[in-house]
């Protein structure tokens, strides 16, 4: 229960990203907000934001990082292996649950499941692989040499590309966030101009459950190097007093007196007309 918000700006080849600092857990049921990021440097030049399980999460992260290191890959190339590493702990998960006990392993169930085991119990767990979801996704966004991209990795383990879009959003703060991105997303703003965007649809988001209101807030750049900004930062303070701005702006927008001249007059109908009654609304006069 989070929120994760990645946006590009084509023009200056940068990536804006924020997450909350939310850590919700439903057994035993707990929320607080952590004093660690929901995010994972995973190089010089991508960044990978995580939903859901937050153990989880890192164990994938810190697995995807191993192999990386200082050796050049594309953001393309890393997400492909996310998603690889994604489908390898899923599998690991089920077989834990639903074949270990039975002394086999996935290639066994898949190619003498349906002869060692009763039909039943094939068919559920054939079920089970086929609809089982991680409490997990995860984007993952940076600038290599092709220039700023943006993917997410969901269940059952996919991959997707929301460069063609220019923007995503994960977790249950997601809806809100997109909304607001919708409003004021531009390819071609200004860096602070995008990076504000990314701010707004974080703050935006914080009414959906679970969402924190601790921001991280960082943009990717094509010098390879990645920037965070911090609360104490002078540009979070003026994204925090433009935003109140804002919002107090849109409160603003119907006032008292706009209501004033609105009358409820005496007129009513009924919801559910009454064809069998000779009046189906006993308070109009005849």
């Amino acid at each position: 229960m989070t929120v994760c918000i990645a946006a590009i700006n084509q023009k200056h080849k940068i990536i804006a990203f924020a997450t909350d600092r939310m850590v919700t857990a439903s057994s035993p049921p707990i929320e607080f907000e952590h004093s660690l990021p929901k995010l994972t440097q995973i190089n010089d030049y991508c960044i990978a934001l995580s939903a859901g399980d937050a153990l989880l999460g890192k164990e994938i992260f810190d697995t995807v990082r191993q192999p990386v290191g200082d050796t050049v890959h594309s953001v393309a190339q890393i997400a492909e292996h996310a998603k690889e590493i994604f489908q390898r702990k899923r599998l690991q998960i089920l077989e834990a649950i639903h074949l270990r006990s039975r002394g086999i392993n996935h290639k066994i169930f898949i190619e003498a499941g349906a002869k060692i085991l009763p039909p039943q119990i094939y068919a559920q767990i054939d079920h089970a692989f086929a609809t089982f979801m991680l409490q997990f996704e995860a984007i993952i966004a940076g600038v290599d040499e092709s220039g700023p991209s943006i993917y997410g990795i969901r269940n059952p383990g996919l991959v997707d590309c929301y460069n063609p879009i220019g923007f995503h959003a994960i977790g249950t703060g997601s809806m809100h966030a997109l909304v607001s991105l919708i409003e004021t997303y531009n390819p071609t703003a200004s860096e602070a101009e995008t990076t504000y965007s990314v701010y707004r649809a974080k703050k935006v988001a914080e009414v959906a459950p679970g969402v924190g209101q601790e921001t991280d807030l960082g943009i990717c750049i094509s010098t390879r190097k990645i920037k965070y900004f911090g609360k104490s930062t002078e540009l979070m303070g003026k994204f925090s007093e433009l935003y109140e701005l804002e919002r107090k702006s849109r409160k603003d927008l119907i006032r008292k007196e706009e209501f004033d001249i609105l009358k409820i007059g005496d007129e009513s109908e009924p919801i559910v007309k009454n064809n069998n009654a000779k009046d189906a609304n006993p308070t109009r006069k005849k």
